[in-house]
């Protein structure tokens, strides 16, 4: 059987569109941009009296992760967590200070890297491991990045929209 010129056009034609049929069927018909990791500017960790916690949000005040983007909230936080007077500057229109605290136990951490995947900033924290109860402190940790683009973070399960 011999197919004309204009029957091989066809067949290519036919050929690739079942070819992209099942490209999009596998999963490549949405483009996603990979996740990428997001500049630290500047981070920051130690203990926070349970009693600061009270300055945060009330929706971020039990959860483990949260946010920070008014200059007041940073002040009042940074005054609890460091024992020097003057507030680091951040510009709260282009940034927001992302945090992660202890829940559970009491233990050391601190912000390893934020990478961006779909809107949504994965904050990721080295901890030590403890038993000791939480009694009066937690510890804390907040890092600057880059605010545009986010919509949400999340830490494992938990997730939170930027509001």
């Amino acid at each position: 059987m011999k197919i004309g010129k204009g029957g091989q056009v066809r067949l290519v034609i036919g050929l690739l569109g079942l070819l992209g049929i099942i490209v999009f069927a596998a999963g490549g018909g949405a483009l996603q941009a990979a996740p990428v990791s997001l500049k630290i500017k500047q981070v920051w960790a130690g203990n926070l009296p349970l009693a600061a916690l009270e300055d945060l949000p009330a929706a971020q005040r039990s959860a483990p992760i949260g946010y920070i983007d008014s200059a007041d909230t940073f002040a009042l936080i940074w005054q609890s967590l460091q024992d020097q007077p003057a507030v680091p500057e951040v510009d709260f229109d282009k940034e927001l200070v992302v945090f992660v605290r202890n829940r559970d136990y009491f233990n050391a951490i601190r912000i390893g890297a934020v990478r961006l995947d779909g809107g949504v900033a994965e904050i990721l924290a080295m901890e030590t491991l403890t038993s000791r109860p939480i009694t009066d402190m937690v510890g804390f940790s907040m890092a600057v990045v880059e605010k545009e683009g986010i919509v949400a973070l999340a830490a494992g399960e938990m997730r939170i929209e930027i509001e």
